[in-house]
């Protein structure tokens, strides 16, 4: 048996820290990784709201070109989803600079063009 005399006194206060660093990295980590999350469900929130804002603006001024007689399309809502998650992509999750920014575009549209003409494939326009 140990007696209470021939246990070092440091050991309890030592393991009530090290208990208390590993809880809380354990509950940091839990709250960083719901917050990341939250941020995500978020973008994606505003991303979609502001594609859907977008076809919307896109179909009224089609309906009034169209009562003018000015012919024209819109694409479906789908495009408008992916051309502002890939805008979203590349502009919030990705570094931009004045050198790199055209590259950025060339890619957001040629992502957009492949869409389009995808839907007007399957359409059949």
């Amino acid at each position: 048996m140990c007696d209470s005399s021939s246990i070092n006194p440091w050991i309890p206060v030592i393991s009530a820290i090290g208990g208390g660093l590993v809880a809380g990295l354990v509950a940091f980590s839990i709250h960083w990784s719901s917050k990341r999350s939250e941020e995500r469900k978020h973008l994606n929130t505003l991303t979609i709201t502001a594609a859907i804002e977008n076809w919307k603006q896109i179909n009224t001024i089609f309906l009034e070109h169209e009562k003018a007689g000015i012919p024209g399309t819109v694409l479906p809502l789908e495009a408008f989803i992916i051309h502002m998650m890939k805008i979203t992509d590349v502009f919030i999750n990705e570094k931009i600079t004045k050198e790199n920014a055209s590259a950025k575009l060339k890619d957001v549209y040629e992502i957009t063009s492949i869409v389009n003409k995808f839907i007007k494939e399957r359409d059949g326009k």
